[in-house]
């Protein structure tokens, strides 16, 4: 049973004066209705004026330079030719995107066979390099070196972590120790998102994992921000977001409560009285936390595209909007997609294209690099054996200054 307390009094106060003095717009009456449900559950929130108009002229949005040239291009289009646009920028946008899952996952697959080939032999490698690192760090420590030498053992130190990530990705405590000494954080060495989503779910509840199932999730600009959302329905990592509708732009509110109006059937609540909420939820309301409302038009797209008769009810500034949202979105993939070759593990599909897609090839090469990378780490081994066994200062600054050669 609620409990009645002031806000749920105000919210009916206010909804029934807006009925009393005027009459509110189906859509302003569902928000209401909306703030008085989400006032009953507990939340924390009120009803704030918002103007429908801006709905229709979101010209004053802020936008970059870069947005008004995409809108300015397409100005003289209407009709069929609009409409022929939009269904063209869609295709391209869901080709690129196809595109960049199937790279990330092709990057998956082959890092997955050649790490299995590998992994003792890279492992064993990527291990004496730490222990190299954590050896230039206890010299360090000794405080019997001068401030040029001490600059060089730094250096040293975080190009043997860095080495190491490269053959593996670092463990929490890896990074922890690389971070104490790398002046700043370094991206080539940071968890992915997978990683990242499985990390967390390793340190959840079984039943909050599987409805979260964050490690799924393909690293693009779109599963980055579901991870965003699912994140925050995970207790612990609540964030608080102190914007409210006033610091929104009229445009974004009005387009964010319209679409949560024509979405209400993907928002539930559980038994225990829990909103629950599907993807392109959370994409909305990811993209209402940060004021997008290209974002909220990308939502839109992606959930009545395919639906001849809503695109037939916009109006042509509305599709030109879509127009521009696409196009817009469009190039951050290619910007993603141009930096596939800095994504960890890239270098395997590069090599798996290099002999023809070839799987035996793949495979073949995969065993001839791990007894390379064996031979490798034993005589790498060695020198670090020898180095720890005689540590003079003449041996270790001649290793720093190898490992720094190697770097560069």
């Amino acid at each position: 049973m609620v409990q009645i307390n002031d806000e749920i009094e105000a919210h009916v106060a206010n909804l029934m004066e807006e009925i009393q003095e005027g009459t509110p717009s189906v859509k302003r009456f569902h928000y209401l209705a909306d703030c008085l449900l989400l006032a009953c559950l507990g939340e924390d929130t009120q009803a704030l004026e918002w103007n429908e108009d801006a709905l229709e002229a979101p010209e004053n949005t802020g936008i970059t330079e870069e947005e008004k040239q995409l809108t300015a291009a397409i100005d003289s289009l209407s009709g069929p030719a609009l409409h022929k646009e939009f269904h063209e920028c869609l295709r391209l946008h869901r080709e690129r995107t196809d595109f960049l899952q199937r790279e990330l996952a092709l990057v998956e697959s082959t890092s997955a066979q050649y790490d299995e080939i590998c992994k003792e032999s890279v492992a064993h490698l990527s291990s004496v390099y730490i222990k190299l690192a954590q050896f230039f760090a206890t010299q360090y420590k000794t405080g019997h070196w001068g401030a040029t030498a001490q600059k060089k053992l730094k250096r040293a130190i975080i190009a043997s972590c860095k080495d190491a990530f490269e053959l593996k990705k670092p463990s929490a405590e890896e990074l922890d120790f690389y971070y104490q000494w790398a002046p700043a954080p370094n991206p080539a060495v940071h968890m992915g998102m997978k990683e990242f989503g499985t990390f967390l779910s390793n340190n959840m509840p079984d039943q909050l994992r599987d409805a979260m199932n964050l490690a799924q999730l393909p690293d693009t600009p779109e599963g980055r921000r579901i991870f965003t959302e699912r994140l925050k329905e995970y207790p612990d990592f609540q964030s608080v977001n102190e914007a409210s509708e006033r610091d929104k732009h009229p445009a974004v509110v009005a387009l964010y409560h319209h679409l949560m109006e024509a979405l209400a059937d993907r928002i539930a609540i559980t038994e225990d009285g829990r909103l629950t909420r599907d993807d392109a939820i959370r994409l909305l309301d990811n993209a209402y936390d940060d004021d997008d409302l290209f974002a909220l038009f990308m939502v839109e797209i992606k959930c009545f595209a395919n639906d001849p008769k809503y695109l037939e009810q916009q109006d042509d500034q509305k599709m030109r909007w879509f127009v521009v949202s696409l196009r817009r979105e469009t190039q951050r993939l290619e910007d993603e997609i141009k930096q596939l070759p800095n994504v960890w593990g890239y270098c395997n599909v590069e090599l798996f294209r290099s002999l023809h897609e070839d799987d035996h090839a793949f495979k073949k090469k995969a065993v001839e690099d791990a007894s390379i990378v064996e031979e490798t780490a034993k005589r790498l081994a060695a020198v670090y054996n020898q180095l720890y066994a005689r540590p003079t200062a003449k041996r270790v600054m001649a290793r720093a200054d190898q490992v720094l050669a190697a770097a560069r």
